[in-house]
């Protein structure tokens, strides 16, 4: 619900220079969490088949991805699990960059800026030690298929659909996924696969 600020401003920049209004404005009040390309999700269902809690922080996380990889939490008997896999590179609010997301468990890295200010100096986070220890553990994930390499070849975020939108009656093959819009990644139809995911909390990283 807007209070009387945000209510003012809305229906400002609804208006047209002329005073009309010649559309239906949309509101949304989405958080500081919900940002598009950093949002998380984790199979509970998973978790709960392989007795594990919500990992909390980056060590917890790995953990989690190599249990899901070696302990068959889609009961069929198969290692056709994918432990982690990122959105479609570009894919504008619906890419969820993994990457991203797990850097920022870091050292704090806002890729529209690059460059981070902090007692008054400008820095760059890329050049920091933190931030190669993030480069490190992703590169971890990635050389022990924890990360899954399809990551960095999706085009669509319909690809990475078409691996959780699947008929409800079959296992599910990803444990964790970072996307924009949840609902897109599930084909914007109703499908109960969504009910095994939720969201995973902001990681710690080791500082």
């Amino acid at each position: 619900e807007m209070n009387d600020d945000q209510r003012e401003y809305f229906l400002n920049y609804a208006t047209s220079p002329d005073g009309n209004m010649y559309a239906l404005p949309v509101f949304a009040d989405e958080g500081d969490y919900f940002n598009y390309n950093v949002a998380a999700w984790i199979n509970t269902s998973w978790l709960d088949f392989l007795n594990l809690e919500m990992p909390a922080t980056t060590d917890e996380y790995y953990d989690v991805l190599k249990a899901f990889r070696d302990q068959d939490p889609n009961g069929n008997g198969k290692a056709d699990e994918i432990p982690l896999i990122g959105g479609a590179p570009g894919g504008g609010v619906y890419k969820g960059d993994v990457t991203l997301m797990l850097l920022n468990a870091f050292t704090y890295y806002n890729d529209s800026n690059n460059l981070n200010v902090k007692d008054g100096k400008l820095y760059a986070p890329f050049a920091t030690d933190e931030y190669r220890e993030g480069l490190i553990y992703i590169t971890k994930l990635t050389s022990e298929n924890l990360l899954s390499p399809l990551t960095f070849s999706l085009t669509d975020y319909k690809e990475l659909s078409a691996m959780l939108a699947i008929d409800p009656s079959q296992p599910s093959y990803v444990g964790s996924f970072c996307t924009g819009i949840t609902a897109h990644s599930f084909g914007m139809i109703p499908n109960e696969k969504i009910l095994e995911y939720d969201a995973l909390p902001v990681l710690e990283g080791p500082e």
